[in-house]
């Protein structure tokens, strides 16, 4: 149940309000930074996935981590302005997220989580550059949802 309710607040609410002052990329970097640090906790309960990666040492978890969370928001940015402020797309793109986690547990081993975030980098920054009128959208242009 966590994308239906984050993804209601994420994007919903605080990426619509940033996307007012800042470009598209900025606002989904921000946005990424500040939901890692809302998993936080999770990385101190038992049975969570967080907890699970802090077998490679809490600072690697949680910076690995952060890092996913970051291009995760890049991307669920984009399907948002794309889809013209659809919040149920995000909640789609962040519930697909969680679920690949435990289909392909790839992030589970050092290896794994490396090609993990490896990939997941290369194929944010072809989207950005494929996309770039988009993400690098001045907030002296038009409003990316109006």
């Amino acid at each position: 149940m966590g994308p239906l309710g984050e993804e209601a607040g994420w994007r919903g609410f605080a990426l619509k309000k940033m996307l007012i002052y800042l470009s598209p990329l900025k606002a989904a970097v921000l946005l990424g930074i500040i939901w890692s640090f809302w998993h936080l906790p999770l990385f101190f309960i038992n049975g969570t996935t967080q907890n699970a990666l802090t077998s490679f040492g809490i600072i690697p978890a949680i910076f690995g981590y952060a890092l996913y969370t970051v291009m995760i928001s890049v991307l669920i940015t984009l399907t948002y302005i794309m889809s013209n402020g659809s919040v149920f797309g995000s909640i789609l793109l962040h519930t697909v997220g969680n679920l690949s986690l435990g289909v392909v547990p790839l992030i589970f081993s050092k290896i794994g989580a490396v090609i993990l975030l490896l990939t997941l980098f290369i194929t944010v920054t072809a989207i950005i550059y494929k996309y770039n009128k988009i993400m690098f959208r001045s907030i002296l242009q038009e409003s990316p949802l109006q």
